[in-house]
């Protein structure tokens, strides 16, 4: 994992944790969004409304339910063109 990967990975870990009220060491890349306390369709609506407010993209909800680990996220992040803008 390459420093941007990581700053990345630091900085969804810290909006998951702020939405989700747990600590950010309990988020790693291999961590099962499922499992996560609080999972579900209002979590990632408000995960949808912090990422659209920070980075000015539109993301659809839908397509973070269906990832299932933070890595997966990352990567669907990525390739919406948010990397770098959280």
């Amino acid at each position: 994992m390459d420093t941007t990967e990581i700053s990345e990975q630091i900085e969804i870990s810290s909006l998951l944790a702020g939405i989700l009220h747990i600590e950010q060491s309990c988020i790693e890349s291999t961590t099962v969004l499922k499992s996560l306390p609080s999972w579900d369709s209002l979590t990632v609506l408000q995960i949808v409304m912090a990422l659209e407010s920070s980075t000015g993209v539109a993301i659809e909800g839908v397509e973070i339910f269906q990832q299932e680990t933070v890595q997966e996220l990352m990567n669907y992040l990525d390739g919406q063109g948010v990397s770098g803008k959280i």
